[in-house]
């Protein structure tokens, strides 16, 4: 008796929590509403360390603990061929599938196979199969309806080798992001002061390392990329004003567009102007 009536409780939060979704997302009218929350709470559960492992690795456990959480769904791992495929299953006491939901789930995932393997992540040799008509930014994934019986499951299939072998390129980006010193990405910072292209983006880009990556590098040493552009401009221009150089070429060497620019900038670092400084 009582198991029933915890099912029966399940389903009334669960239809509770799916009409909030819902609800919320015709108020924002976001397109992707409910990958973004998968990729949120992605981003939530790794803010502070990265995946250890593989994809599979972290996908069963994150999966199980899913299903321990809530009755909602079972998690199924399954291999057909070359191709591993992970079945959402609801469970009976759930009324419906919710698009939001299988959006969720599926962009949760999603982000975790990337991070794990960036190196090879193709989103046309994924397929992701559901009962509702789910939605994902361009190019993120292929997406199929399920022509069957209803049945509120939903499917993301994958090839096979990208979970066996991610555990290996997983090590490896890890490995890359400790050979990647400070010393060299101030380097690369100072070599593209100039540089109106340049950005964290193509920071990471030239470490090697995903951008995530390099943010989680850089805050283990307590800095940020703002900070660390500020000084290396502030250090080239103290050099290029003792070594004489004239104030639009130090403007120009350091990366701003007339010398008014410069010299807030080096007031705002130093509490005096450049002439102020020259004059020390």
């Amino acid at each position: 008796m009582q198991s029933t009536q915890h099912l029966d409780s399940s389903a009334l939060h669960a239809d509770t929590l799916y009409q909030y979704l819902d609800n919320v997302n015709s108020i924002l009218g976001e397109p992707y509403f409910g990958y973004d929350l998968g990729k949120t709470l992605y981003e939530q559960d790794y803010s502070t360390h990265a995946p250890k492992g593989g994809f599979l690795q972290n996908a069963i456990e994150r999966c199980g603990m899913m299903a321990k959480l809530s009755n909602y769904a079972t998690f199924h791992f399954d291999i057909i061929n070359d191709r591993l495929i992970i079945r959402v299953e609801r469970t009976q006491s759930i009324r419906q599938s919710t698009q939001i939901i299988d959006e969720l789930i599926a962009g949760y995932l999603l982000c975790l196979l990337k991070e794990t393997g960036e190196d090879y992540f193709k989103p046309n040799s994924i397929l992701v199969t559901a009962d509702s008509e789910l939605c994902f930014p361009l190019g993120v994934v292929t997406v199929r309806s399920n022509d069957k019986e209803k049945s509120n499951h939903l499917s993301i299939n994958i090839p096979l080798n990208w979970a066996l072998r991610s555990n290996t390129v997983a090590r490896f980006a890890e490995k890359k992001v400790q050979t990647t010193s400070l010393d060299t990405i101030r380097l690369h910072c100072r070599e593209n002061l100039s540089n109106p292209q340049w950005g964290i983006d193509t920071l990471a880009e030239a470490c090697n390392l995903s951008k995530r990556s390099l943010q989680r590098l850089l805050s283990q040493h307590n800095v940020t990329y703002t900070n660390i552009m500020n000084k290396e401009r502030l250090i080239t221009i103290k050099s290029a004003l003792q070594s004489g150089a004239c104030f639009e070429e130090i403007a120009s060497i350091s990366g701003f567009r007339n010398v008014s620019s410069l010299n807030r900038f080096f007031k705002a670092q130093t509490q005096c102007t450049l002439t102020a400084f020259l004059a020390k």
